[in-house]
């Protein structure tokens, strides 16, 4: 719904089609908001990796 107004072919190759509509309605710094969400994301998946990593390795030293 949100990418609605915009055709694909339309969408310029440098910019994301996200950022496209938050600057068409007005949001100014659509583009870095998004980049800090992703990288905000992406550090969790990480962490959550080690934790998981962390867990199984201890979990397999204390059963032996």
């Amino acid at each position: 719904m949100l990418l609605s107004p915009y055709h694909w072919s339309n969408s310029q190759s440098a910019s994301s089609p996200f950022v496209l509509v938050f600057d068409e309605i007005g949001f100014k710094y659509a583009a870095w908001t998004l980049n800090v969400v992703i990288l905000t994301v992406t550090l969790s998946l990480f962490m959550t990796v080690v934790f998981t990593a962390v867990v199984v390795c201890c979990g397999a030293c204390l059963t032996k």
